[in-house]
């Protein structure tokens, strides 16, 4: 019998929760306010649902908004 190789699954996404990315350990160091006012504007990514009562947001959305906040910063 010919058997298909595994095919190579991807790396497993990091999931921020919100206490990881608020406050000033976080790593936006948003408070929790600011960062649900950035969310109704628009100017920070809106969570995933992870269950019935839990959201996080994807770890390399988090990057990548980060990274572009500190673009515009050094440009």
């Amino acid at each position: 019998m010919n058997y298909d190789a595994p095919s190579a699954s991807p790396a497993p996404t990091r999931i921020y929760r919100l206490s990881q990315l608020v406050g000033p350990n976080g790593i936006t160091g948003l408070s929790p306010a600011t960062l649900y006012r950035y969310i109704a504007t628009g100017r920070f990514p809106r969570p995933v649902c992870l269950g019935d009562r839990a959201v996080g947001w994807p770890g390399d959305v988090i990057e990548q908004w980060i990274a572009t906040r500190v673009a515009k910063e050094v440009a």
